[in-house]
């Protein structure tokens, strides 16, 4: 009963701010084939231009979001024409898994509305989603106040603390009932964290290595020097000659005037 005011409450809001056109006349609520939705935006017979290129499927299914759209405005419409009292009778309908026709004859009898089928199974469908809605963002509220409130991130810890317990588990009721099948059981589950455990690890070690490979591809921005330098030259070896009268070229001694004497000749000189 709570999960059910709640939606209540939920759903009425949120069409209290919202206005739609009229709902529509009966119509069969049937869900359209593949050339149905095919019809929904390519002309057929003799106005179809032979040369217009075909719907491609991303095509349909945004048409099929777009008449999802349109059926829900009209089933919003609907909604807001109720009062309180028949929008909690047509919830507790929907609860008691109402066929969709008995409740649009139901509608029709005790409230003196027409509607169609294709409203009526809209408005079902919303309703049901507004469920899943709810369920959904409560469990997204656990999982913030887990992140906030805790380190989740030592899961791997975790996953080994219990391949310890079941081992020690195991290893007692091994030398208790070797042949047990709570044994067998215990074994699977130790298998079965081991390997979460080794794909943990796969995936962090590729993890890793992806992000080696994009720093080593990133672009790497090089410094320029646009100054021209002469380049520096090596000094040149001197060469030093030195250059000393060899004996065989040595001057021969020249004779002294006549009019000097001398005892001694000159060495090489024969008289």
């Amino acid at each position: 009963m709570k999960t059910q005011k709640m939606l209540e409450t939920k759903i009425i809001e949120r069409n209290d701010n919202v206005t739609s056109p009229e709902p529509e006349p009966m119509v069969p609520a049937t869900a359209p084939t593949q050339s149905q939705l095919a019809g929904l935006t390519a002309p057929t017979g003799p106005l179809a231009d032979p040369t217009a290129p075909a719907q491609a499927p991303n095509d349909l299914v945004k048409e099929w979001r777009i008449q999802s759209l349109i059926r829900r405005q009209r089933a919003d419409a609907f909604f807001n024409q109720l009062n309180r009292a028949q929008q909690r009778e047509l919830f507790e309908w929907f609860e008691q898994k109402t066929n969709v026709a008995e409740i649009q004859r139901r509608i029709l009898d005790e409230w003196k509305i027409q509607i169609s089928l294709t409203v009526v199974r809209r408005t079902l469908a919303q309703f049901h989603s507004l469920e899943i809605t709810a369920s959904t963002e409560h469990m997204l509220d656990i999982i913030t106040d887990l992140e906030l409130d805790s380190d989740v991130s030592q899961a791997s810890r975790i996953q080994n603390a219990l391949i310890h317990l079941l081992n020690r588990r195991a290893f007692g009721i091994a030398l208790e009932v070797p042949g047990s099948e709570v044994l067998n059981n215990i074994v699977a589950n130790i298998k079965a964290l081991s390997a979460l455990e080794f794909k943990r690890q796969q995936i962090a070690l590729q993890r890793e290595k992806l992000q080696l490979a994009k720093q080593s591809t990133s672009t790497r921005h090089h410094r320029v020097d646009l100054n021209i330098v002469p380049p520096t030259r090596p000094a040149a070896n001197t060469v030093v000659v030195h250059s000393e009268p060899s004996p065989q070229n040595a001057p021969q001694p020249q004779l002294p005037p006549p009019n000097e004497t001398k005892t001694n000749p000159p060495p090489g000189l024969t008289i």
